[in-house]
């Protein structure tokens, strides 16, 4: 088993950007999803200069920084539906570091909920075979396995997460659904209970998958704003790598 990322979500507009760039700093494996939609990032909205801001100093540095966009709502139903990169961040879709020419952002997320009458295998393959450089993932749902069977019969390159709150009883993480695509799981992870779900996800994959885990509920502050709690985020992080280190894994 390879774990890809540890990936923390939830980090909003106005959060300090040396706090998320020490975080980063921990592991190599260490992700930041940051949620984006029109009501948040849209292009007069304080997140959108924030958001711009920050991948700036990404597109700057040696490496980028491993930033994850996680379109929900009305732009991943955009994405979906028409094939389209809202104008507000389309810029940032196509950039390339200054130092490596690499994608300033490598994995794009969408999750626009389980209806699959708005999703368009064709007008979505299209984008992704356009752009080999980049990793589309998409939130699974049964409803939509049809779409993601077509999409992968078509020889699209993409991945899927797996958010282990609509599990079945009995059966709370799901193997991955292709062989031959990248999954990843999330769902009440934290620090707390990390090692033992990575326990139950490496009992049900194949040994040469390749996966990655996602926290985001459990690493807001407890006053359910939406601030990212640093802390929590940390303990989550050197959890899952001392589990790593104890089976060995890399």
């Amino acid at each position: 088993m390879n774990l890809r990322y540890i990936t923390c979500s939830g980090i909003r507009e106005f959060t300090s950007y040396e706090k998320i760039i020490a975080l980063l700093n921990l592991s190599e494996k260490v992700e930041i999803g940051i949620p984006a939609n029109s009501s948040i990032m849209g292009n007069k909205q304080p997140g959108n200069e924030w958001l711009f801001d920050l991948l700036d100093i990404s597109a700057e540095m040696e490496k980028p920084l491993n930033i994850s966009i996680h379109m929900d709502n009305d732009w991943a139903q955009l994405f979906c539906t028409k094939g389209i990169i809202p104008f507000d961040i389309e810029d940032w879709f196509v950039a390339n570091s200054k130092k490596t020419d690499n994608p300033v952002i490598k994995r794009w997320q969408f999750d626009f909920g389980n209806n699959p009458k708005k999703f368009d295998t064709e007008k979505v393959a299209k984008v992704i075979n356009k752009n080999p450089e980049l990793e589309f993932i998409f939130s699974y749902y049964d409803g939509l396995k049809p779409k993601f069977s077509r999409l992968n019969d078509m020889g699209a390159k993409f991945s899927l997460i797996y958010n282990s709150y609509q599990s079945k009883p009995n059966q709370r993480w799901l193997p991955p659904v292709f062989e031959n695509h990248d999954q990843g799981y999330m769902g009440g992870l934290c620090s707390e209970n990390v090692s033992f779900n990575m326990d139950k996800i490496y009992s049900i994959i194949p040994k040469d998958s390749k996966i990655w885990i996602e926290a985001f509920r459990n690493l807001q502050q407890q006053n359910n704003s939406y601030e990212f709690n640093f802390d929590k985020a940390k303990a989550f992080i050197y959890n899952t790598l001392k589990w790593l280190e104890d089976k060995r894994i890399k």
